[in-house]
């Protein structure tokens, strides 16, 4: 997404990749090809802000924080591997940090194709943009669904209580994972709605299995006031790109 400093979009669009990656290719070279193809990402930008979604990540309460230890907070999650580097988000309304891996050819690229451009984890910028999207209810309820990966955040008023992602291969596993969050804190499946975003499609595949047992699903609305042309304003209001709006959340 390109946007102008009155926060007008110039440009939204998407590209999807194999999935898994082809294992005889090398980590980054489908975003190399990418960018090389598309002249409007090699234009010089004032700033630029790229989000990474990878499953190793935790946030950690300030207090407990040390910045030279990170690899010790992922240590309960997964073996953090040689070929990834471990970073944080410094996120204020938390005061937490949020510790995560990035493929670290992935991340060298991103730094030589970008060279001014800051670096974060998707699920900072979600933090951020589901934050502002509570309401006065008691609980609220968020899910974002993106690359095979299913991302839940629940907020008591505009407090984080919970906040976990999980790999996901069907509907049947994003069914699976939804109730879990629901049994665990005690929420019920009649009263408490949950709000979706990303590639959450209203009739799809997940919509249709999930409202078999839950009975308040609605879409995620951005509160950034982006505008844009009538071409791309169906897009843009659309809950799929939600995380990648609120990308321009992050510090």
């Amino acid at each position: 997404m390109v946007f102008d400093k009155d926060k007008y979009v110039l440009l939204l669009k998407d590209h999807a990749f194999d999935h898994p990656p082809s294992a005889t290719r090398l980590p980054g070279t489908n975003i190399l090809q990418y960018v090389e193809q598309d002249r409007l990402l090699k234009l010089p930008y004032s700033a630029v802000k790229i989000a990474y979604l990878s499953s190793t990540q935790t946030f950690v309460p300030n207090r407990l924080y040390h910045p030279d230890q990170k690899h010790i907070y992922l240590d309960h999650i997964a073996e953090v591997k040689n070929d990834c580097v471990v970073r944080s988000d410094d996120l204020s309304l938390l005061r937490a940090q949020n510790v995560y891996t990035v493929d670290k050819a992935v991340l060298n690229l991103m730094q030589q194709l970008f060279v001014r451009a800051k670096h974060f984890h998707l699920s900072s910028a979600l933090y951020l943009g589901y934050r502002q999207c509570c309401d006065l209810s008691p609980n609220n309820l968020f899910l974002n669904v993106r690359d095979h990966h299913a991302q839940f955040f629940l907020f008591e008023h505009q407090k984080l209580i919970f906040s976990n992602q999980f790999s996901i291969s069907s509907s049947d596993d994003l069914v699976y994972f939804t109730l879990l969050v629901y049994q665990q804190h005690h929420l019920s499946t009649t009263q408490q709605s949950i709000k979706v975003s990303g590639d959450f499609e209203e009739g799809g595949d997940h919509h249709r299995a999930l409202s078999r047992y839950i009975k308040l699903i609605y879409p995620v609305a951005s509160n950034i006031a982006y505008q844009s042309r009538e071409s791309n304003q169906a897009q843009l209001n659309q809950h799929r790109f939600f995380d990648l709006q609120s990308i321009e959340m992050c510090a």
